[in-house]
């Protein structure tokens, strides 16, 4: 019987926790680095270190100093054998704590390896074109995205790159694409632009969320590896 993708990164993460954590039990912070968009964490609830910011794309307004970071050394503290920390968690929390090589010595990044864009909700685009229509980074901009972009009425982003961690990529099997004689109306053309297979990619998680499988999608062209 084929596995589904919900079943396939059920399996993968509960692998991961396993060739991370037990071989090394000082490995027991994972920090999910996109992960969060096609992962069912619901059976983890218990690990969360801050539920209530766990799945947000939020700044310094959510992240601050003060009353969530309270809440999140106090959370790390906990006698726990795992702790899931969200990489934007991860990173206002490493930008508010001191004396970090200890900390980060802990912490195992498992990162979304097929996508460098990542949607996030439109009110949350602030991306504007500066003098000489060179596009400059806002202020308010949240820091653990590196970069906006707009594309077809969504909004994604891209992150910024962890530093002095173990990362740990979460997609390792690799598979052949196959032609298929089969009628398709919706062709992706993967060399049209250099985001088209992560508007791809991001559709298909979304979907998969609905279908047991994403990937029903006849593609033609070729990606160079990132």
């Amino acid at each position: 019987m084929k596995q589904s993708f919900k079943e396939y990164v059920a399996k993968r993460f509960r692998d991961i926790i396993s060739s991370e954590t037990a071989p090394d039990s000082k490995h027991d912070i994972l920090v999910l680095l996109g992960v969060n968009d096609f992962l069912d964490v619901s059976e983890y609830s218990a690990n969360i270190v801050d539920a209530a910011s766990f799945s947000v794309d939020g700044d310094a307004s959510v992240f601050d100093e003060e009353d969530w970071f309270g809440r999140m050394f106090m959370g790390l503290r906990e006698p726990k054998n795992l702790y899931l920390l969200s990489y934007q968690q991860y990173v206002y929390y490493t930008a508010y704590a001191p004396n970090l090589t200890k900390f980060k010595s802990r912490v195992v990044i498992v990162y979304d390896n097929v996508r460098s864009l990542f949607p996030i909700k439109k009110a949350a685009y602030l991306e504007k074109a500066g003098a000489e229509n060179i596009e400059t980074r806002p202020e308010t901009m949240p820091i653990y995205q590196a970069e906006q972009v707009s594309i077809d009425g969504n909004a994604y982003c891209s992150f910024t790159a962890p530093t002095e961690c173990r990362m740990v990529p979460f997609f390792t099997k690799a598979l052949t694409v196959e032609s298929s004689r089969k009628q398709c109306d919706d062709i992706l053309e993967i060399d049209e632009h250099m985001y088209t297979l992560d508007v791809f990619l991001n559709r298909a998680f979304q979907d998969s969320k609905e279908k047991e499988n994403p990937w029903r999608k006849a593609c033609k062209g070729h990606h160079p590896g990132r």
